[in-house]
């Protein structure tokens, strides 16, 4: 099995934040709606909810990554910057698990 080297230094913030990918999701569907009560009622889970898991985002990114009006959220340049890799990155993710699945049922 492959290892991974540890490095002397990072510009990754603590993993803990990064690694939860339902908080992922929240962020990517906040992106497109811009309501956080809408992102709840799409995931099946409670406003405040939505907020906290934006909250721990924005502490992990150091910095806003949606700034609150009347009419709901809109992104900041930082979300804009992190919508990308994030999107590629949740999208590997599913094909792995399909891919995972596919050789579970065809092996």
């Amino acid at each position: 099995m492959h290892k991974l080297k540890a490095r002397a230094s990072s510009a990754l913030p603590d993993a803990g934040w990064l690694f939860n990918t339902r908080r992922l999701e929240i962020f990517l569907q906040l992106y497109h709606v811009n309501h956080t009560q809408t992102v709840a009622t799409q995931l099946g889970i409670t406003q405040p909810a939505v907020s906290a898991a934006l909250k721990i985002l924005e502490k992990g990114a150091d910095s806003a990554l949606f700034r609150r009006t009347p009419e709901g959220v809109r992104p900041t340049p930082a979300a804009d910057l992190l919508y990308p890799p994030i999107s590629r990155a949740l999208n590997e993710l599913e094909n792995i698990w399909s891919d995972l699945a596919a050789r579970r049922g065809g092996a």
